[in-house]
């Protein structure tokens, strides 16, 4: 039951953004309902933001906020739309605005973007514990888009989290926000995206992650290769025969030795 609220909320609150949570359904179920309603446009964003207090009203101006860089603005405007959506994503008491403004803030390229969500899926919310799951991992996923470094190493440590030791929900958030993570590792293929990955197909223990890890390493490399460790490792490190950094010391009672050794022969001068 958890789980189908939680679908059913984040299937339809973009169209809440654009017509209003209180008044969505009296919207969508009148007979001069058209689906273009839910997209017409109404005053300018800023100015909603600026002169209403209307949570439903704001949510929608701050979804239809687009970077100003990218769209032929300023460094001033920039820096304004930045501001404005950060607030709006890390403090505004309507989870709509909040869910609003991570997404919008998930089109920005501006490092700051990728700071303010970072700071989102660290925070400690106080909504109900469904909706802090569901405001995380839109984080996670608006953090993912923004192609930032700052996203490879949250999205990494996202997605090494150990599983909880608390309560079946704790548990159940825990995995989700792992598995969004892992998600997201899919959309780079950096060395410490595909590293991540493979170590989770090899080690997890649990059967979900496992198969979201093959399928973002076969997204981030291109590889349409089957759920093997060691295939994916000879494929990522050919020039090694697919041995990673750090692999085969047990196996070889010579390199045990040596290691065990080392400081005596240091003192010795052997």
């Amino acid at each position: 039951m958890r789980k189908a609220r939680c679908l059913v909320f984040c299937c339809l609150w973009p169209f809440a953004l654009s017509s209003g949570c209180a008044q969505f359904w009296d919207d969508v179920t009148s007979r001069d309902f058209t689906v273009g309603s839910l997209f017409t446009r109404g005053p300018a964003p800023l100015q909603v933001l600026k002169d209403s207090d209307d949570g439903t009203q704001r949510a929608r101006a701050l979804a239809s906020l687009q970077e100003p860089l990218q769209h032929g603005g300023t460094e001033t405007d920039e820096q304004v739309y930045i501001e404005i959506l950060t607030r709006s994503a890390k403090s505004d008491r309507e989870p709509l605005c909040r869910l609003a403004a991570i997404k919008a803030l998930g089109r920005f390229k501006d490092p700051r973007a990728a700071e303010a969500l970072r700071d989102v899926t660290e925070q400690n919310l106080t909504y109900t514990a469904d909706l802090n799951n569901i405001i995380r991992q839109e984080a996670l996923k608006s953090l993912a888009q923004t192609g930032s470094p700052l996203a490879v190493q949250q999205l990494v440590r996202v997605a090494k989290e150990p599983p909880s030791a608390g309560a079946a929900l704790d548990k159940q958030e825990v995995l989700d926000r792992r598995l969004t993570a892992i998600r997201g590792l899919g959309m780079y293929n950096y060395p410490e995206s595909t590293e991540t990955l493979l170590y989770i197909l090899e080690h997890e223990r649990d059967t979900a992650l496992r198969v979201r890890a093959h399928e973002s390493l076969k997204s981030a490399t291109g590889k349409d290769l089957p759920a093997n460790p060691q295939v994916w490792a000879q494929a990522l490190h050919p020039e090694q025969g697919g041995t990673r950094e750090g692999e085969g010391l047990a196996s070889s009672p010579s390199k045990v030795w040596d290691v065990l050794t080392w400081p005596i022969r240091l003192i010795s001068g052997n």
